[in-house]
């Protein structure tokens, strides 16, 4: 989801990329970064800088930027083109090499999308010497940890928590997974929500969290409350263990000391399948170009009502046809009846001579 700064001078044309492979968790991720026009906005800015940051071996700012310009120079007449990804493909592999984790991408085996997203913003990120903002700054979100014992009502402050890209809308409850069912709901939660975890213990009156038949005493919690929001928001909910129809906001609001942040969403992408296969596909918001509606007009109708149509169409030609030679034929029988009166009063004075 982005603020409602959103721009769509800086978001490019409706365009395909090439699945060589399994690769559907970095197209559907590309397309909706494609999508994010201040993420756009941030790397075509700073394109000299991912230039010089490709000749120390990290080139996937480039790729993102040569591609994302491959999509803003099609033409405006409507024409899905479709481009490829390969590059950037290849400075995700390279960079997975260089970094902690040594296993490799590879184009046949199913990859996380959400993972892949993060790993693919830590990349982006420029040097920080002289510079007002950075990569993270569009993405990062950040919480302020509270400790809170219902026994003796003490509070202190947790651990000071890392900065994060995403929201992660799953919970091992199954009654706190069930409420996020409203717009309200979610903004609630985003804002402030608790964790009970295992065996942790009060400070104060040494009250502990035990677990008994798989259920979890609720003496000591975690209040999590929102510090920071980001440009974009990332909105992750549970993908792994079963698939079913959850509730998805269009829009959320939060507000700050400038006043109200709105939201809206740019960009959904869904998985289908298990955890050992399947696909990932993305739904974006991108600019209408011309000739769009004439192509959603035929592509909305079903097989049935397109050969209806061209059965129509092949009538109507038979009709004009039809017309055309009836008025042909026509027009041969009046030449015929002329010459025929022509010739009748030629015979006739000609006997009247003689």
């Amino acid at each position: 989801m982005s603020l409602d700064r959103y721009s769509k001078d800086d978001v490019p044309q409706v365009g395909g990329l090439v699945n060589s492979g399994a690769l559907c968790y970095m197209n559907s991720m590309l397309q909706v970064l494609f999508s994010c026009s201040a993420l756009n906005r941030f790397v075509l800015k700073n394109k000299a800088e991912y230039v010089e940051l490709a000749k120390t071996g990290n080139g996937l700012g480039l790729a993102y930027i040569e591609l994302l310009e491959q999509f803003k120079t099609q033409k405006d007449d409507f024409k899905i083109t479709v481009n490829n990804g390969s590059k950037i493909l290849k400075e995700l592999i390279e960079a997975r090499k260089r970094g902690k984790f040594k296993d490799n991408l590879l184009h046949h085996r199913q990859e996380d999308c959400h993972e892949g997203l993060t790993f693919f913003i830590e990349m982006l990120e420029l040097s920080a010497e002289g510079r007002e903002t950075n990569i993270n700054d569009i993405f990062s979100i950040r919480y302020k940890q509270k400790i809170q014992c219902k026994q003796c009502k003490s509070v202190k402050d947790g651990p000071k928590e890392s900065p994060n890209f995403m929201f992660h809308l799953f919970e091992e409850n199954p009654l706190l997974q069930n409420s996020l069912t409203s717009k309200a709901a979610i903004e609630g939660y985003i804002k402030r929500h608790f964790n009970i975890p295992e065996d942790y213990k009060c400070d104060t009156c040494k009250v502990q969290n035990n677990v008994v038949n798989g259920v979890v005493s609720k003496n000591v919690f975690q209040v999590y409350s929102l510090a920071r929001l980001s440009e974009i928001i990332i909105l992750v909910f549970n993908k792994y263990e079963n698939k079913k129809v959850k509730f998805f906001p269009l829009e959320l609001d939060f507000p700050s000391k400038e006043g109200m942040l709105h939201y809206e969403v740019i960009g959904q992408i869904e998985h289908s399948g298990t955890m050992n296969g399947g696909h990932y596909v993305a739904k974006c918001r991108r600019p209408r170009p011309s000739g769009f509606a004439d192509f959603v007009k035929t592509s909305r109708k079903s097989p049935l009502q397109v050969q209806i149509q061209a059965a129509e169409e092949q009538v109507q030609t038979l009709i004009r046809r039809k017309d055309m030679w009836d008025a042909k034929v026509q027009g041969e029988k009046t030449k015929l009846a002329d010459n025929t009166s022509t010739n009748r009063a030629v015979s006739e004075r000609t006997i009247r001579t003689f």
